[in-house]
């Protein structure tokens, strides 16, 4: 598969941790859609020599599949399968974007163009985005073992005053790292749509 994507925005790294992304473009060979729908029920209650009743209710839930099949730009053949629909048919051109994070084996998808009707399909962004930020790493090993020190120590005197003030001592001391956390996202949604425009002009 060929990349699509220049240098600088191929990558994106801070603190220890890398987020690289990935993006094919190529003309729709086939595709195909389908959809399941499951149902489920549950019922609550019980009946007595005839007295009683009975409640319940059933949900149901449809799941759609879309695969495409695409020659991508350097002639060789791939397949991407979504879990939402995305409108496409044979012989328009499409690009797929998606990332891996720190050099793990996959990532998630991000978004998909179709670059005939000049249209992003975008995937869950909750979905997408939280696999991408760093996560709590030892800093939080440290705010762990204030707040319990914490706890030890005012347990002694008193055990409320002692959780009281192991909860606003880890509230406090996880500040910091959450806010990093905020940042990573960011500035990894500033780097999406840069890609967003890179590919619509291309």
């Amino acid at each position: 598969m060929e990349a699509v994507l220049s240098a600088d925005l191929r990558d994106l790294a801070a603190e220890g941790w890398n987020v690289r992304f990935y993006a094919v473009s190529g003309e729709v060979l086939d595709t195909e859609q389908r959809s399941d729908t499951y149902v489920s029920g549950q019922t609550t209650g019980a009946t007595y020599k005839g007295t009683g009743g009975v409640t319940g209710h059933v949900t149901s839930k449809v799941v759609v599949q879309r695969d495409i099949w695409v020659k991508t730009d350097d002639g060789k053949e791939d397949h991407f399968r979504f879990e939402q629909d995305i409108p496409c048919r044979t012989g328009q051109r499409i690009t797929v974007l998606w990332a891996v994070p720190n050099n793990q084996q996959g990532g998630p998808y991000i978004f998909l163009y179709n670059h005939n009707t000049q249209t992003f399909y975008d995937f869950p962004k909750d979905e997408w985005l939280a696999p991408l930020v760093k996560p709590f790493g030892k800093t939080m090993n440290v705010i762990a073992v204030g707040a319990l020190a914490l706890f030890v120590a005012g347990y002694i005197f008193s055990p409320i005053l002692g959780a009281i003030a192991a909860i606003a001592a880890g509230t406090f001391m996880a500040r910091p790292e959450k806010a990093r956390m905020k940042a990573d996202e960011n500035s990894i949604s500033f780097h999406v749509s840069k890609i967003k425009q890179s590919v619509q002009s291309s």
